[in-house]
């Protein structure tokens, strides 16, 4: 129903093979694409496909490469409809702005036993040129389009969320745990990632955990995955000069403040949190820099 809505001729069907590859010529036959079994979860080369989709998506400029012919570039946006059968068929990101996601729970079974005919009435409909139409009409003439709708968000769905939960690497899924308990240096709103190394390292020694394979880098992506805040320059906090992060209230902690690094000490001792009332944070504050000003 789709293809027919946007024009036979506008559209591909690919699989997820030729949505990826190096060659893709049919890049310059379409604007709509559809892929019925897409999938790429498997772990080789899925960072490398997941930045072609992604590059598909959102940019209106595209290299062309087709073989025996020199690459060229051409100007076109696609839209893609994508399903599949399996779990989890992408890895999509905390802050994903690409993709709607819809999962489908009901079988083919529920809908038999409601309506035995239904499959039959429904291939009616599509192969029914009147009723193609009758559905055109609707969209483009009749159905309004809410007023806050923004063509270039995508809805957010509860399935989204599941699925980019369950595509999350196993040691991101470990840290959010760790992260949610506020044990050790996740209790605060700032971390750096070798305090966050050496603890995971000192619980596996105790056997608390089962991290020990995890790298320095590995943490660094888990704070960009969960959109951790980088302070520009490194500063000295109980005689550790490290680069820091804020994992928690961002916002707060984004602000420009001349007396930054006194208010961030004053965080780690203790004294400040930013869930408390902004007025007893105020007087706080105001105590502590006169101190420091003495």
């Amino acid at each position: 129903v789709i293809e027919k809505l946007h024009g036979i001729n506008n559209c591909k069907w690919v699989s997820t093979e030729m949505l990826v590859d190096k060659y893709r010529p049919w890049m310059t036959k379409c604007h709509i694409i559809f892929c019925n079994e897409i999938d790429v979860s498997a772990d080789r080369g899925k960072k490398q496909k997941l930045s072609k989709l992604k590059e598909i998506i959102s940019e209106d400029t595209h290299a062309v490469e087709e073989k025996y012919i020199n690459v060229f570039q051409i100007k076109n946006h696609y839209r893609l409809y994508l399903s599949s059968n399996e779990g989890v068929p992408l890895d999509l990101t905390r802050d994903d702005r690409r993709t709607m996601f819809v999962r489908i729970n009901v079988l083919s079974e529920h809908l038999l036993k409601d309506n035995p005919n239904y499959y039959k009435n429904l291939w009616s409909f599509v192969k029914s040129e009147q009723k193609i139409r009758e559905v055109y009409h609707h969209y483009k003439n009749v159905h309004k389009i809410s007023s806050n709708f923004n063509k270039n968000v995508p809805f957010k769905t509860e399935a989204k969320s599941i699925l980019v939960q369950a595509g999350r690497p196993q040691h991101f899924k470990e840290l959010d745990e760790l992260f949610k308990s506020r044990e050790g240096v996740f209790k605060f709103d700032i971390v750096n990632t070798r305090d966050i190394y050496e603890q995971i390292q000192m619980a596996e020694q105790e056997q608390k955990t089962s991290l020990s394979y995890l790298t320095e880098r590995g943490i660094n992506e888990w704070i960009n995955s969960i959109s951790g805040l980088n302070f520009k320059t490194s500063f000295s906090v109980h005689g550790k000069k490290r680069r820091w992060w804020a994992i928690r209230n961002q916002d707060y902690w984004r602000e420009p403040r001349e007396d930054q690094l006194t208010i961030i000490r004053a965080h780690f001792d203790g004294l400040l949190d930013p869930k408390h009332s902004k007025k007893n944070q105020d007087e706080e504050l105001e105590r502590l820099i006169d101190e420091r000003r003495c």
